[in-house]
Parts: structure tokens; C-alpha cells; sequence
């Protein structure tokens, strides 16, 4: 048993898990405003213009999550 890690070609999603069981692993995005590795199930997607969205978008902390541009 070993912990691995997988980042994505653009650096912002990081997979680390047991290569013996994939199946247990950790999750993180890394937040398009701090650049801060945020835990997947911590992570608010948001499109440029603020609109939120379960899974599109780009990620962000809650810090900082763009404001929503009603115009």
C-alpha cells in the first residue's frame, strides 16, 4: 500500500489515494481566486460572472466566490 497522487494537466484538481483501493481517496480543487487547495466537498462553483452552479464553472473558496452580476 502507498498513497499516490494525480494532478490534472492544468494544476487544479489534485486526486490522492491508496493505489491499492481507489476507491479511498481525497479530493481538492484548487481556488481560482487564493490558489488555495480547497476540499471537493467544500468547493463553490461559480461562473465569471458570479451565477453559481453545482458543477460548472470554476472553483473557489468561499472567500472568494465572485459577486453575482444581475445586469
Amino acid at each position: 500500500m502507498s498513497i499516490e497522487q494525480k494532478v490534472s494537466d492544468d494544476g487544479r484538481h489534485k486526486l490522492t489515494f491508496d493505489d491499492m483501493n481507489e476507491r479511498i481517496h481525497f479530493e481538492e480543487w484548487k481556488c481560482e481566486g487564493c490558489d488555495e487547495w480547497v476540499d471537493a466537498d467544500d468547493v463553490v462553483w461559480a461562473t465569471d460572472d458570479g451565477e453559481l452552479n453545482t458543477d460548472t464553472g470554476k472553483p473557489y473558496c468561499d472567500s472568494c466566490v465572485p459577486e453575482e452580476n444581475n445586469d
